[in-house]
């Protein structure tokens, strides 16, 4: 395990000569962990499977309560082939899908009144699409490019695409608006959404569709989802700030004269360390496909993460509860997509090796499995 720890360390750009003992340290912790972890991911994934919330046609729910469960699922079908976890993953699609229904538009959607103020209404959201979607979409892509898998998995992973491009994609284009330097999304004008009807998403919420619509490009070729989200990319893109070595940013930023009622009252407050593994999630999409995003600008997030965000200790590591600062907070635990940033900065590989089997999110701790077991760790 010590070669393989320092081998990972190696390839994401650690020096060469790397602390004998400080490999040691990193190596015991995956040995001692890496299959108590998967056993906790295994408990968790049944305690998800008996709860039903996947049965359910609420959109809030489905994003929030299942949209890790079903991200989990796929980190472990990807670190161990076992294809149980595309058997649940499918079972749970297939029932999500089955309580679509048609929205005021007649398009099919997940919606929820959790967020209508005062009058209660049904309303879809791009960022509970986002959610549900991405985990599935990514399942499709791996399904696409394995033989094996299009053979058992194929019609199923196909009727699926069907309608998220036939429906679930498409309700949302009348929502887009261009702006300067890219693309936003807006919510819709509806009352019961109170001032927030039709002002800008705050950047978690399109930035999770347009994670959606990377996926869609890689698994279709179609231009117009790379467009899509070239666009959202170029906006949030534009909204960072270097700051020295690493990228601060804000939970939301005004796109345009439509924000500009909010804009007055609105203060500026950084993004907070779980809707920002959201942002980061998108981030990293669009790099691995070559839209926007560079590793230039992955290892400044890398930053943000090991220079601002980590108190500093390897003794008693913590993390903070936003981009800007190391104060801790109940979203300390959501570094899903920032534990990935160890493939390029190795103090994010041994922080989160030892925050996240104690404290980490249901997604971060599949995640972290995932980059153990790629280094020689598996499953008994």
């Amino acid at each position: 395990m010590r070669a393989a720890v320092v081998g990972l360390l190696l390839v994401l750009g650690a020096p060469a000569l790397i602390a004998a003992a400080e490999a040691d340290r990193v190596a015991a912790l995956a040995a001692r962990d890496a299959d108590a972890l998967y056993k906790e991911l295994v408990s968790a994934l049944d305690v998800f499977e008996r709860g039903g919330r996947w049965k359910d046609s609420d959109s809030a729910i489905l994003a929030w309560s299942c949209g890790q469960d079903l991200r989990a699922l796929v980190c472990l079908f990807e670190a161990t082939g076992d294809r149980q976890w595309l058997d649940r993953l499918f079972k749970y699609a297939d029932a999500m899908f089955a309580n679509l229904t048609p929205n005021r538009d007649g398009a099919l959607s997940w919606r929820t009144r959790h967020y209508s103020h005062g009058a209660e209404q049904d309303l879809d959201f791009a960022v509970h699409d986002g959610m549900t979607l991405g985990p599935i979409c990514r399942a499709i892509e791996l399904i696409k490019k394995g033989k094996a898998l299009a053979v058992v998995y194929g019609p199923r992973a196909d009727r699926l695409l069907g309608v998220i491009e036939a429906q679930l994609i498409p309700k949302w284009d009348k929502y887009r608006r261009k702006v300067k330097d890219g693309a936003v999304l807006v919510f819709q004008d509806a009352p019961a959404l109170g001032i927030e009807r039709g002002m800008t998403l705050p950047h978690n919420q399109y930035l999770a569709l347009g994670t959606v619509e990377v996926l869609l490009h890689r698994i279709t070729g179609k231009a117009a989802y790379k467009e899509h989200a070239a666009a959202f990319a170029g906006f949030f893109k534009s909204r960072l700030r270097l700051v020295g070595e690493h990228y601060e940013w804000n939970y939301w930023d005004a796109a345009g004269e439509w924000d500009a009622e909010m804009a007055k009252t609105d203060k500026p407050r950084a993004e907070d360390t779980g809707h920002g593994s959201i942002d980061l999630a998108f981030v990293l999409a669009c790099a691995e496909s070559g839209i926007v995003f560079t590793q230039a600008d992955l290892k400044r997030f890398a930053n943000t993460f090991a220079q601002v965000m980590w108190n500093g200790s390897l003794d008693d590591p913590t993390v903070g509860g936003w981009v800007n600062r190391s104060t801790t907070s109940r979203q300390s635990g959501n570094v899903q997509d920032w534990v990935l940033l160890g493939r390029l900065e190795p103090k994010v590989w041994q922080v989160c090796s030892q925050v996240v089997p104690k404290d980490g999110s249901l997604a971060a701790k599949a995640q972290l499995y995932g980059l153990w077991s790629t280094q020689g760790r598996t499953a008994k």
